[in-house]
C-alpha cells in the first residue's frame, strides 16, 4: 500500500511539474485557452444550461418534479415497472442535460431521499447531452442542420433507456426510497434553487475552463494526424471534441459526434464527480456506462440515419447509399428494429424477473 502511494504520489509531482513548465514556457497559449473557455462558458454554457439548472433544482427541492412528469414517468413506470421517482429523474436528465440530473441526484441523496448507492446506478443511465446541447449547439450550429440535431438527441434517449435496463435488477433489489418528512416553502426553495444553481454552474465553468487551457497547450498536429487531434480533444472535453469532428459533414462525423456527445468527455465527468461529491458515488461505473452510451448513441444514431427522408440523408450519407440500398429504401422495418434494438434489453429482464 505503502508502494502504490508513494507511486500515485510521484506520478502526481510529475504531471504537476509538467504543467508548470508548459503554463511557464507557453504563457500565451494558456491565456488564449483560458480566454477562449470563459467566452464559451459566457456565449454557451451560463444562458443555455443556468436558466435550467435553476428549474430543475426548484422541481426538485419543491417536490413538483413528480407533478410536472407524473404523465410520463407514470407511462414509464408502467413499461419498466421501476418507481415514478426514478422515471422523473431520468426526464429530468433528458431535457436538462448532464448536470441537471446530477444535480437532482445530488439534492435527492443529501435529503435522504435515495441512498448514495442508488444515487451511483441512477448517475448511470439519467445523465445524457440535453436538447439545448445537441439540437441548437451541435445540430443547427456546427452541422447547420437541425435534423442531425434532432437525430443524435433521439439516438442519446435510446441509449439511456437501454442502459436503464441493464440497471433494472440493481433498483428493484432494493427499494431504499423514502418519501420527504418535510418541504420548504415555494419563496425558499426558489432562493436556494438560484443560490444551487449558481454554485454548480461556477463549477461547470471552472472546469471548462481549465480543460480549455489544456487543449490550447496541446501542440498542433499534421493534417494526416487529425484523427488523433479530434480522439484526444473528445477525450478531454466534448465542445473541442465535436467542434474538431464537425469539420466535415459525413456519416462517419455525424456517428463520432454521437458518440462524443454520448462520452461527455474528462470535463463532464469530473464536474459530474463534483457536483455528486456529497453523494459519495462510485466513479468507476460511471465512467464506464459513459464508454457504453458513446458507443450505443453511435450505434442508434447510424440506424436513425436509415429512416429518415432521402434528400435529408444525401447531405452526410452519400457515400454509403451505395451500400445499403434494401435498409434505406425501407425505412419502415427500420424504424422497427431501432425500436426492439432498445426495447430488447427491457424485455429479457422483465422475464428474468418473472
Amino acid at each position: 500500500m505503502k508502494l502504490k502511494s508513494r507511486q500515485k504520489r510521484l506520478i502526481i509531482s510529475i504531471f504537476l511539474v509538467i504543467a508548470s513548465v508548459l503554463l511557464i514556457v507557453f504563457p500565451k497559449k494558456a491565456s488564449f485557452g483560458a480566454y477562449i473557455g470563459l467566452i464559451n462558458c459566457l456565449e454557451i454554457i451560463v444562458p443555455s444550461l443556468f436558466p435550467f439548472m435553476v428549474v430543475t433544482v426548484f422541481l426538485t427541492e419543491s417536490g413538483y418534479h413528480d407533478r410536472i412528469f407524473s404523465l410520463p414517468a407514470a407511462l414509464m413506470s408502467k413499461g419498466t415497472g421501476l418507481s415514478r421517482q426514478v422515471c422523473s429523474l431520468f426526464f429530468i436528465g433528458m431535457l436538462g442535460g448532464y448536470q441537471c440530473a446530477a444535480k437532482s441526484i445530488s439534492l435527492m441523496c443529501k435529503k435522504n431521499i435515495i441512498s448514495s448507492e442508488t444515487a451511483s446506478v441512477l448517475l448511470c443511465f439519467c445523465t445524457n447531452a440535453g436538447p439545448a446541447f445537441l439540437v441548437s449547439a451541435v445540430g443547427s450550429g456546427m452541422f447547420l442542420s437541425s435534423s442531425i440535431g434532432v437525430i443524435l438527441f433521439i439516438a442519446s434517449i435510446l441509449s439511456s433507456v437501454t442502459l436503464m435496463a441493464f440497471h433494472f435488477s440493481k433498483l428493484k433489489d432494493s427499494d431504499i426510497f423514502y418519501r420527504p418528512k418535510s418541504r420548504d416553502n415555494l419563496s425558499v426553495c426558489f432562493v436556494n434553487s438560484v443560490k444551487e444553481a449558481c454554485k454548480t454552474t461556477s463549477v461547470m465553468c471552472a472546469f471548462i475552463v481549465f480543460f480549455s487551457v489544456i487543449i490550447y497547450l496541446i501542440p498542433d498536429f499534421p493534417k494526416n494526424l487529425y484523427p488523433l487531434k479530434c480522439l484526444i480533444y473528445s477525450f478531454l472535453e466534448v465542445t473541442s471534441g465535436v467542434a474538431a469532428a464537425s469539420i466535415e459533414t459525413s456519416l462517419a462525423a455525424v456517428l463520432a459526434v454521437s458518440a462524443i456527445c454520448g462520452w461527455g468527455g474528462l470535463c463532464v465527468i469530473f464536474q459530474i464527480h463534483a457536483i455528486c461529491s456529497d453523494c459519495k458515488i462510485k466513479i468507476l461505473p460511471f465512467i464506464i456506462s459513459r464508454l457504453l452510451h458513446a458507443l450505443l448513441s453511435a450505434f442508434y444514431t447510424f440506424l436513425l440515419l436509415l429512416t429518415i427522408p432521402i434528400e435529408v440523408k444525401q447531405t452526410f450519407i452519400s457515400n454509403t447509399s451505395a451500400a445499403l440500398p434494401s435498409i434505406i429504401s425501407a425505412p419502415l422495418p427500420a424504424l422497427m428494429l431501432l425500436i426492439c434494438c432498445a426495447t430488447f434489453p427491457i424485455y429479457l429482464t422483465r422475464q428474468k424477473n418473472l
